[in-house]
């Protein structure tokens, strides 16, 4: 894998991001809807997303003690914002539509 990138990102099904461990740079990659991407999910606040459908910016927000995931894109300078879930509800089938919706 030779993305270099530092907003983890999610193509097609897969989340792909990297860490550092001193001077050496690490790679992962994590199948969506895994134990390990729900895992994920519970440790961090954004990443984007690419389908087919269209891509946009995924980032979780706090309501009432509780953190839910929204869809943002920026398209002629509006913004656009969907709302996804909590992190037991973000599968392949709610980002592919999620990223349908905001690229209409």
């Amino acid at each position: 894998m030779g993305a270099h990138y530092t907003t983890p990102q999610v193509k097609y099904g897969v989340l792909r991001y990297r860490t550092k461990n001193g001077r050496k740079t690490e790679f992962h990659e994590i199948t969506v809807g895994s134990p390990a991407w729900f895992e994920w999910l519970r440790e961090n606040h954004h990443f984007n997303v690419e389908t087919h459908a269209g891509s946009f910016h995924a980032r979780k927000e706090g309501r009432r003690d509780r953190f839910y995931w929204y869809g943002v894109k920026k398209i002629k300078g509006k913004v656009k914002k969907k709302y996804l879930g909590a992190d037991a509800k973000l599968n392949n089938k709610t980002l592919h539509e999620a990223a349908r919706e905001l690229s209409q």
